[in-house]
């Protein structure tokens, strides 16, 4: 947050678990609190665990799902009551995952693939009242999520993408 401040001093940091609806709401309450409004939401919450159907156990889905997907889904839904007076934008960060599948990914695509279904309703319900709701699917890229792959692994991933390289 000390670095995005020497760009907005205005910035704020809050810690909170976007798949617990109490801290969703105090998240968006403390934003009405401090700023008064929300232009604009980007839901990039996510997490990855690498595990075949077969392996994944019930828990490991669970997360998953909660945080790429119901977190998208909570977070929307309080954004848009802070939107509907003045409009806004919504911009949801899914993956080419949720698009093609990836084995040993069923739990991350499934989220994602549920993020770009949620999106294309939001935006026909949000849409009418100037909420614009749009989604971004990129490619692999390099952050701590994907940091645990092997060699192996990443070279797989690489031949699967247009320009061979991590963005």
């Amino acid at each position: 947050i000390r670095e995005v401040r020497t760009f907005c001093p205005a910035a704020l940091g809050i810690q909170a678990d976007v798949s617990k609806i109490d801290d969703v709401r105090r998240l968006f309450s403390t934003v009405q609190e401090k700023f008064g409004r929300l232009d604009i939401l980007v839901n990039n919450a996510g997490i990855l665990k690498d595990n075949l159907i077969l392996k994944t156990e019930e828990e490991e889905w669970e997360k998953i799902i909660n945080t790429n997907l119901k977190g998208t889904f909570l977070c929307t839904k309080e954004a848009a009551k802070m939107m509907l007076l003045n409009g806004g934008k919504i911009i949801n960060i899914t993956s080419i995952m949720g698009l093609c599948g990836n084995p040993g990914q069923a739990a991350y695509s499934s989220s994602k693939a549920g993020i770009i279904g949620f999106t294309k309703t939001a935006a026909k319900e949000f849409g009418p009242i100037g909420i614009t709701v749009n989604a971004i699917a990129p490619g692999l890229t390099e952050t701590e999520m994907i940091s645990y792959l092997t060699a192996e692994q990443r070279q797989r991933l690489l031949n699967q993408t247009i320009l061979k390289r991590i963005a």
